[in-house]
C-alpha cells in the first residue's frame, strides 16, 4: 500500500479546493443560524395562528446527511429535518415556513416540492442549496433526549413522515458506528471518495450510479470490516481497503450493516423476504427500519463501469 500520510491527503483536498475554506465554513454557520431563527419564528407563527398556549410547541431543526457527518465536499447542499410534535400539521409547515424564508433578504428560490416520497421545502441561501423536510411525531411534546434510532418513534405516524425519518436515522446510525478517535479519518476519507467519484463521473444516482449517502454507506461498511483489523487506522489504509473490498465484492450479495435486518421494534426479517430487492443488481440494505436499497438505479452496465473504476482506484 502506498504510504501517504493523513496530512498529505488533507493538503491535497485543501490545495485542490475539494473542501471548504474558512470563509465557506463561516458562511455555512451563518446560514444555519438564520435557519434556526426562522424555525423559532415558525413555532411562534403556528402558536399564534392556532391560538395555542405559549410554549406548547417546541420543534427541532436538525441537519443530517453529509453536512451533519462532516464528510461533504465544497458546494454541497445542506439537508435538514424539522421535527415537530403531533399538534403541528404538515399544512402548517407549508403555510408558514415558505413565507418566513421569503421574508429573509438572503433567501431566494423558495419552492415547495410536495409530490415526492420525501416532500421538502427547497431554497437557496447565500448560494447554498437547502432542503428542509418535515416530520410530525406522536405526543404533545418531543422527548428531552430524542433518540432517532428508537423504532417506537415511527409508531402511529404516516408513511410520508416515516420516509422523511430515514435520512436522519441512517445519519445517526453511521455516527454510532464510528469510534471518536476515527471520526476525522472517516470524514476525510469520505471527502476523498466523493471527490474521486465526481472526477470519474460515477456520482449520479439518476444515471445509474450512486449518490452521496450510498457512497457513505459503502465507506461505512469498509470501516466496519477494517476497524477490528488494524489498531492504527489511517486515511490511506481505509481508502485502500475501500477499493479492495468493492472490486472483489460478489454482487448480488447484499451489503448489510447489522447482524440481521431490522424489522421494527426489535424484530428481525430475512433478506429473502425483501421483495423490493428481487431484481436488484447492487444491493445496499439501509441499516434502519424500514430498510430500502440505497442503490436502486444501478444497472448491469453501470455496475460494470463502477467495478472497473474500483479496480483503477485500487491500482
Amino acid at each position: 500500500m502506498i504510504n501517504i500520510t493523513d496530512e498529505q491527503w488533507i493538503s491535497y483536498l485543501q490545495d485542490n479546493n475539494v473542501v471548504e475554506n474558512n470563509e465557506d465554513y463561516i458562511k455555512k454557520r451563518q446560514v444555519l443560524s438564520l435557519l434556526h431563527s426562522t424555525a423559532a419564528n415558525f413555532q411562534r407563527k403556528t402558536i399564534s395562528y392556532h391560538d395555542y398556549k405559549r410554549g406548547e410547541i417546541e420543534c427541532i431543526l436538525s441537519p443530517f446527511g453529509s453536512y451533519s457527518l462532516g464528510g461533504y465536499i465544497r458546494g454541497a447542499d445542506i439537508d435538514l429535518v424539522l421535527l415537530c410534535p403531533w399538534i403541528v400539521r404538515r399544512n402548517d409547515f407549508y403555510r408558514f415556513l415558505p413565507e418566513l424564508l421569503k421574508a429573509q433578504p438572503t433567501v431566494r428560490d423558495v419552492e415547495c416540492i410536495k409530490k415526492t416520497t420525501v416532500p421538502i421545502i427547497k431554497c437557496t441561501i447565500d448560494s447554498i442549496s437547502i432542503d428542509i423536510s418535515f416530520v410530525r411525531l406522536r405526543g404533545n411534546r418531543l422527548p428531552d433526549k430524542l433518540d432517532l434510532l428508537d423504532d417506537s418513534l415511527l409508531n402511529g405516524i404516516d408513511t410520508t413522515c416515516i420516509a422523511s425519518m430515514d435520512g436522519p436515522r441512517v445519519d445517526k446510525f453511521i455516527k454510532s458506528q464510528i469510534k471518536p478517535a476515527h471520526i476525522q479519518i472517516f470524514k476525510r476519507s469520505l471527502q476523498c471518495i466523493k471527490h474521486w467519484a465526481t472526477e470519474r463521473d460515477i456520482y449520479n444516482k439518476p444515471m445509474g450510479y450512486l449518490n452521496g449517502s450510498s457512497w457513505t454507506l459503502l465507506l461505512l461498511k469498509t470501516y466496519m470490516i477494517e476497524n477490528g483489523k488494524h489498531e492504527n487506522l489511517s486515511i490511506s489504509r481505509l481508502l485502500y481497503s475501500f477499493f479492495k473490498t468493492w472490486v472483489n465484492w460478489p454482487w448480488q450479495t447484499p451489503v448489510i450493516f447489522t447482524d440481521s435486518i431490522p424489522g421494527g421494534n426489535g424484530s428481525r426479517i430475512s433478506y429473502s423476504g425483501l421483495t423490493a430487492f428481487n431484481n436488484a443488481v447492487m444491493s445496499i440494505v439501509t441499516p434502519c427500519y424500514p430498510v430500502s436499497n440505497a442503490a436502486t438505479y444501478v444497472t448491469k452496465s453501470t455496475l460494470k463501469i463502477m467495478t472497473k473504476e474500483f479496480q483503477r482506484g485500487r491500482q
